[in-house]
């Protein structure tokens, strides 16, 4: 499968720190899981912690209301994973807003925890 330009860009734009961040450990991930660089119609975020059910996310102000769903694409190395993740809360004295995952595929899930594991 080959990638036109602008998707190999974003794939790399994405990718951009996940090697690196392995280096760091952040309270509330899994021990030894990296942080994901996640992409939303919104912009591109790093998770603050996160699991096959959802995951947190740093940002400014939520993207969307509680509820909505909105389509999620996850940077792991060597490619990219598509998903759809609901709005849920946003603690804006925190400015973090939690997600669930509520389509992710068998391939993607596979993917997720392999990272976790390390």
């Amino acid at each position: 499968m080959t990638m036109d330009g602008s998707r190999q860009a974003l794939a790399l734009e994405l990718l951009g720190s996940v090697r690196a961040s392995r280096l760091g450990a952040a309270a509330g991930r899994a021990a030894g899981a990296p942080r994901l660089r996640v992409q939303l119609p919104q912009g591109v975020f790093d998770t603050l912690d996160w699991s096959l059910g959802g995951m947190r996310l740093h940002m400014p102000a939520p993207p969307a209301p509680e509820g909505t769903e909105l389509p999620v694409r996850v940077a792991i190395p060597g490619k990219v994973l598509t998903a759809v993740a609901m709005v849920g809360r946003f603690d804006p004295a925190e400015r973090v807003c939690s997600f669930r995952f509520t389509r992710l595929d068998q391939a993607a899930m596979t993917e997720l925890a392999r990272i976790a594991r390390g």
